[in-house]
Order: C-alpha cells, then sequence, then structure tokens
C-alpha cells in the first residue's frame, strides 16, 4: 500500500521530500494529507518524515555555515526567495555567557567595592538533582522513599514521537 499525494505514491523518503519542498504548502495541506492516511499507514509515513527531517537539518546547518563562512549574506541582511516571495533575516541567536570560575568573579567584584547582595543576585549556585543517588537513597528505608517522591513527583512522559530503535 502507498501513500498517495496529487502525482505520486508517498512511500519513500525521496516522494515525501518532493512533497514537502513545493513552494506554497500550507499547513492545511499537510494535515489534509496527514488526514487522508489509512492508520496502517502513519508509521510509515512518520519513519520517512524522520529520515528525511534528520537529514534536511544537517544539510540546513551546513548550508548556514557556509553562508556565514563565505559571506553569502551578512547578519542582518534580507533576503528573499525566488519562489516564494518570503523575506527571510540572517540572524544568529545570542549564546549564553558562560562564566568558567564564579567564584573567581565573586571576589573580583568583591574586591572592586560591588555590594555582597548585588554580588549575590548576580553570581549564584543552581542547586541540580542526580537521580540515580536519588533512586539508590530511596531504597535506603520507607522514610527515605517518601521524602524523595514528596519532593519529586512522576514528571509523567511529553508526547509520544516515533524514533528509529538504535
Amino acid at each position: 500500500m502507498t501513500i498517495e499525494s496529487e502525482s505520486a505514491p508517498l512511500n519513500t523518503s525521496t516522494a515525501i521530500a518532493r512533497y514537502f519542498a513545493r513552494p506554497g504548502l500550507s499547513k492545511k495541506d499537510v494535515g489534509d494529507l496527514v488526514g487522508t492516511l489509512e492508520r496502517e499507514m502513519l508509521p510509515v509515513f512518520v519513519a520517512r518524515i524522520s529520515a528525511v527531517r534528520k537529514l534536511m537539518y544537517h544539510g540546513e546547518k551546513m548550508a548556514e555555515e557556509r553562508i556565514a563562512s563565505e559571506r553569502v549574506l551578512n547578519y542582518g541582511q534580507e533576503w528573499a526567495d525566488p519562489d516564494t516571495g518570503v523575506i527571510s533575516v540572517f540572524v544568529g541567536e545570542k549564546r549564553d555567557y558562560k562564566i568558567p570560575d564564579p567564584d573567581g568573579l565573586r571576589a573580583a567584584l568583591a574586591a572592586a567595592g560591588v555590594p555582597q547582595n548585588l554580588i549575590d543576585r548576580a553570581v549564584f549556585k543552581v542547586w541540580k538533582i542526580d537521580n540515580v543517588t536519588l533512586n539508590s537513597i530511596a531504597k535506603i528505608n520507607e522514610e527515605a522513599r517518601e521524602a524523595v517522591a514528596d519532593f519529586r513527583p512522576d514528571p509523567g512522559y511529553a508526547p509520544a514521537h516515533l524514533r528509529e530503535k538504535e
């Protein structure tokens, strides 16, 4: 059985990539297509899309790296898609600051006369948990198990995805 589009069966990664690459394709078009699939074709469709999505992601990142390194576009420059007319801007996301020596920064700020309450607000420790160790602690006794359960509720599951088994 195959998934039919307007022109060809969509049962291969190549056919699906061509379908999704069509200029002007909308979320409604995709929703209509998915709505026409027979139940047994849904996992096939998801598996093919997943394979294409991963390769497209890598292709996108590689092309963006070349755009930046070869200065095809400058940061902040607009580009108009010749097929759709959609205007895009080449921008980067600001990365978070990394402080390799927070204790050294705190000491330097104190030496510079910065009030301690400002230093404490600006540079502070963040508590993190180690679930493996908490699981071991919960096995020590019932009181420990209850304490862990009270402060670490079951997070449940995120939305399910069909992923390739490794």
